[in-house]
């Protein structure tokens, strides 16, 4: 990673400045209606439309390093979320990141969730009962690949009981 991007910064960094700290796995992309498509001048003649697609994931945390998650009904884990904004290939340009569906992150997220709402008219992409929300929350930081040696990194930097 190149030192002249503002928007990717050590692991120290990215744990410390973010509210919630997770590891786990992205389990699928929101595409379609919920795409954000981002439209620059000095970018269009460079970049293909499908790289400037932005998108939402639904994210399975299996730990939370830092912070609070909601647990599911029967406390074996915790509620998926929806995490965001992702493209098709890093954008350095405009700080937004890629993921690989299936692979394993640690996550570094802001704020307390938002519930959210679902634009699209096919409803929602996977059976839920109504009591729980989906949560939203947007990065705080670039997500690592998760090694036992950035969640350890991830998790010695959170600072679970201090105040910011």
């Amino acid at each position: 990673m190149t030192s002249s991007s503002s928007c990717v910064e050590d692991i120290p960094s990215r744990a410390a400045r973010a509210d919630i700290v997770v590891d786990g796995r992205v389990r699928a992309r929101h595409a379609g209606s919920s795409a954000v498509w981002y439209k620059q001048q000095s970018f269009e003649a460079t970049i293909q439309p499908s790289m400037l697609s932005y998108f939402n994931v639904t994210f399975r945390a299996r730990r939370v390093l830092k912070g609070w998650l909601q647990r599911d009904r029967d406390d074996a884990g915790y509620i998926p979320v929806v995490v965001g904004p992702f493209s098709h290939q890093e954008d350095r340009v405009n700080c937004v990141p890629a993921v690989v569906v299936g692979a394993r992150y640690v996550m570094f997220l802001s704020g307390n969730g938002s519930t959210a709402v679902s634009s699209s008219g096919g409803g929602s992409r996977t059976a839920q009962p109504p009591a729980t929300s989906t949560l939203f929350f947007q990065l705080s930081g670039f997500p690592a690949a998760y090694t036992s040696e950035t969640a350890s990194l991830a998790r010695q930097y959170s600072c679970n009981g201090c105040s910011k």
